[in-house]
Order: structure tokens, then C-alpha cells, then sequence
């Protein structure tokens, strides 16, 4: 095998490769937003960005391997890479694992409740006696300021 053949091959190993981490990273952000619920702008503005620094890596792996020069096979390597990826793995990954951060988080939270669940007992018969004790001080400072005005007035009728 010639030295050209060989580094063309490894070259389109390389696409085919970059696309299959291009598909991978974009599976990121499927399980993201399966997890958490996106609008549509936040969606598009997520894509946008997402394909701005895919499209910085693959200029960065055209310029190192290949100076830069755009081949088609090059870009037929990375969408077989996409498609094989797409296509075998990647809706299993994605519902696997958006389910098991979904479990995760209910489990999580459903154990945060079961254990705060005491404090916020504690947190409300306290606001209750709170509340009872405040009320019964307004009802004595009440009396004591109506004494204290009956008294003053009296003072004031004497004078």
C-alpha cells in the first residue's frame, strides 16, 4: 500500500470518527433536553451554537490532517460516521440515559421531602405557637396601653 493510500484511508477513519463525536455530542444535548424542557428559541439557539463549535473542530481537524483542503469524502466519512452512530446507538443512549436521570432527580427529590418533611412539621407548630403567643402579647400590650391612657387622663382631669 502506497504512503498516499494509507494516509487517505487513516484520513477518512478520521471523518468517519469525527462524525460519530459529532453525533455523540449532539446526544448530549438530546438527554438535556429531555431532562429539562426547552422552548423552541432555546432550542434553535442551542443547536446554533452547538453546529458554530462543531464546525471550529472540523476546521481544526481539515487543518491539521489535510492543510486545510475540503474533500468530499471527507464529508461523506463524517456523515456515514453520523448515520452508523444515529442509527445503531444513539436512541438507546439517549432513553437510557434521559430515563435515568429522570429516576435519579424523583428519587432525589422524593428523598428530600421524605427527610425534610420533620423540619417543615417542626418549622409549621412553631409558626402556630408563634402565632398563639403573639396574639395573646398584642391582647396584654393592648390592656397595658389602655391602662396607661385611663391613667394619664385621670392625671390630666386632676391637674
Amino acid at each position: 500500500m502506497s504512503q498516499n493510500i494509507a494516509f487517505e484511508s487513516m484520513f477518512l477513519v478520521h471523518s468517519i470518527l469525527m462524525g460519530i463525536i459529532i453525533t455523540s455530542c449532539y446526544d448530549v444535548l438530546q438527554i438535556f433536553r429531555k431532562v429539562i424542557k426547552h422552548g423552541k428559541f432555546l432550542i434553535s439557539l442551542e443547536d446554533f451554537i452547538f453546529w458554530i463549535i462543531c464546525s471550529i473542530f472540523i476546521f481544526l481537524m481539515l487543518f491539521k490532517e489535510n492543510n486545510g483542503t475540503l474533500r468530499w469524502f471527507t464529508i461523506g466519512g463524517a456523515t456515514l460516521g453520523m448515520l452508523i452512530y444515529k442509527n445503531t446507538v444513539s436512541p438507546y443512549i439517549v432513553c437510557f440515559m434521559s430515563t435515568v436521570i429522570n429516576k435519579t432527580i424523583y428519587l432525589v427529590c422524593g428523598l428530600l421531602k421524605l427527610l425534610l418533611t420533620p423540619v417543615f412539621w417542626v418549622l409549621s407548630t412553631l409558626s402556630c405557637k408563634i402565632k398563639i403567643i403573639c396574639k395573646y402579647l398584642k391582647k396584654r400590650l393592648t390592656v397595658c396601653i389602655k391602662l396607661v391612657k385611663i391613667t394619664l387622663c385621670k392625671h390630666r382631669k386632676k391637674e
